[in-house]
C-alpha cells in the first residue's frame, strides 16, 4: 500500500531510520519464547538437549537437570519425537521520534535429533504497528499469503503500510524484549511492560485511546481486559465495573463475571445492585441466572408458539361443520378432534406426529380419535374430505392398531354423515348469466 497521508508519509520515513535488529533481540527470542527440554526416549536411553543438540546420559530419574554441553537448565520430557519446527512471536517496545513502535519478530526453531545440524533458528520481522500519543495508528507489515488450510507470511516480501484499521496485525507473544523504551505519555496511562495475555500494540492503544479500558488497568482489574476484546463490553458494564471497584470486587473468573451480567441484563435486573453485581459465589449467582433466563426464553417461545397455533386455527375452524361428529360400536367410540388442543394431547398421548406435523392444518382430510368403553386411545385415524376413506389409522408410536378393520370399518360405514356435513359448508355460487 502506498503512503497517501501525511500520518503515513511521516511513518515511511520514520522507518528508514529504524535500527535493525540484533543479535540480542535474536538471544532474548530463543530464551523467552520456546521451551528449554531434554527429550529422553525411554527411562534409561540417552538424553537431547533442544538447545545444542547435545546427547548425554543421566542417571537420576529427575524431573530436571543441565545440558553438560551447553550449561543450560532443561526440563526432562520423556518423548520419542525425532523432529520438531516450532514458529513463536516476540515483540520489541521502542520509540522512534516522539512515536510508539513496537515490533513483531517471527523466529522459527528445528529440531531434528539425527541430522547434521540438530538445532537451527531462522527469524524475520514480520509486522511494526506506529502509534502517535492520541493513540493513532498504522501497520507496516509483510504480506500474508492464504491458503485453504491455513495463512503464513511472505518473508521475501518488504515491510509496507497496511490499510487503516487493520487489526490482524495484533499478534498475541510469548515474550517482549527487555528493557523496553516507553514514551512518558503511555506510563502515565498505566502502562507498565506487563501485557499478560494481550497484544503489546493492543495494549497501548487501548490505554491511549479508550478511559473504560485505562481506567480498569490502572486499577488491576486486567482479567476483564484480557476476557473481552470488545470494547463496548466495557461501556456497557461500566456502571456495573465502578461498582466492583469501590467495593474491590475481584473475580477469579472474570469469563463468568460477564456472562452472569449478560444474562441480568437480560432479565431486567438492577446492574446497579452489589447483590447481584458483587455476589459471594459467582458461580453460584451465574447458575441461578442462567436457570431463570432458560426459563424465561421456555416462557417467550411457548408464548410464541401458542401465537402462531391461535393463528393457524383459523385453517381449523372451517372444518366446524364435522365437529360434534360421533359415533360408535360395542366398546369403540369414534369422535372429531375440534381443537389444537386436542391434536396436541393426541399427538403427546400417541406418540406421533399429528400434531407436529401440523395435521390440523391440512385442508382435505379430517382427524378422529378411537377410544374404547374405558377411555383408552385406541387409534388416530386421518379420513379423506374427497373420497370419505381412511387414509391413515395408527395407533401408539405408529403401530397398526390391533382392531384395525373393526375401526376402519366402523369410520368408512358412518361416510354419510361426512358428506352431510361437507354440504353444510359449501357456499352457493351465483349462475353466471
Amino acid at each position: 500500500m502506498k503512503a497517501r497521508t501525511k500520518l503515513e508519509h511521516e511513518i515511511e520515513r520514520m522507518a528508514k531510520t529504524m535500527p535493525p535488529i540484533t543479535e540480542k533481540h535474536i538471544k532474548q527470542a530463543k530464551e523467552k519464547c520456546f521451551l528449554h527440554e531434554a527429550w529422553q526416549a525411554g527411562r534409561d536411553a540417552d538424553c537431547f538437549c533442544t538447545e545444542c543438540g547435545h546427547q548425554f546420559h543421566i542417571d537420576a530419574n529427575t524431573g530436571g537437570t543441565s545440558c553438560p554441553n551447553c550449561g543450560h537448565p532443561l526440563t526432562i520430557k520423556r518423548t520419542r519425537k525425532q523432529h520438531l519446527t516450532e514458529k513463536k512471536y516476540l515483540a520489541v517496545v521502542t520509540t522512534l521520534c516522539g512515536w510508539q513502535v513496537v515490533r513483531y519478530i517471527e523466529i522459527k526453531k528445528q529440531i531434528n535429533r539425527f541430522g547434521v545440524h540438530p538445532i537451527a533458528y531462522d527469524w524475520c520481522e514480520v509486522a511494526r504497528c506506529w502509534i502517535d500519543e492520541d493513540g493513532k495508528y498504522r501497520f507496516q507489515a509483510v504480506s500474508i499469503s492464504y491458503n485453504f488450510y491455513f495463512s503464513s507470511f511472505r518473508y521475501s516480501t518488504p515491510l509496507s503500510l497496511r490499510p487503516e484499521k487493520s487489526n490482524g496485525y495484533d499478534m498475541l507473544v510469548e515474550g517482549v524484549y527487555s528493557p523496553q523504551r516507553i514514551l512518558p505519555v503511555v506510563k502515565r496511562n498505566g502502562y507498565d511492560g506487563r501485557v499478560g495475555k494481550d497484544s503489546p500494540s493492543w495494549v497501548i492503544r487501548q490505554l491511549l485511546s479508550n478511559s473504560y479500558y485505562e481506567t480498569l488497568w490502572k486499577a488491576g482489574y486486567r482479567k476483564f481486559l484480557y476476557q473481552t476484546q470488545e470494547i463496548n463490553a466495557l461501556q456497557l458494564n461500566w456502571p456495573s465495573l465502578k461498582i466492583c471497584m469501590r467495593q474491590h470486587y475481584k473475580p477469579e473468573d472474570a469469563g463468568l463475571w460477564f456472562d452472569m451480567m449478560t444474562n441480568i441484563r437480560e432479565l431486567g435486573l438492577d446492574e446497579r445492585s452489589q447483590h447481584y453485581v458483587c455476589p459471594v459465589d459467582l458461580k453460584a449467582m451465574h447458575d441461578e441466572m442462567a436457570k431463570r433466563v432458560t426459563t424465561k426464553r421456555e416462557k417467550e417461545r411457548e408464548e410464541q408458539r401458542r401465537e402462531e397455533l391461535r393463528k393457524e386455527s383459523n385453517t381449523l375452524d372451517k372444518k366446524k361443520a364435522y365437529f360434534g361428529i360421533c359415533f360408535g360400536k360395542g366398546d369403540i367410540a369414534v369422535t372429531v378432534l375440534s381443537s389444537i388442543q386436542e391434536y396436541e394431547d393426541e399427538g403427546n398421548k400417541m406418540h406421533h406426529c399429528v400434531f407436529a406435523n401440523r395435521y390440523y392444518a391440512k385442508k382435505n382430510s379430517l382427524i378422529l380419535s378411537a377410544k374404547d368403553s374405558d377411555g383408552a386411545r385406541l387409534a388416530t385415524i386421518e379420513l379423506s374430505l374427497k373420497t370419505f376413506k381412511v387414509m391413515q389409522c395408527r395407533s401408539a408410536y405408529n403401530n397398526k392398531p390391533k382392531r384395525y378393520d373393526e375401526i376402519v370399518s366402523l369410520v368408512e360405514s358412518h361416510a354419510n354423515d361426512f358428506r352431510k356435513a361437507q354440504k353444510k359448508t359449501q357456499k352457493l355460487q351465483p349462475c353466471k348469466q
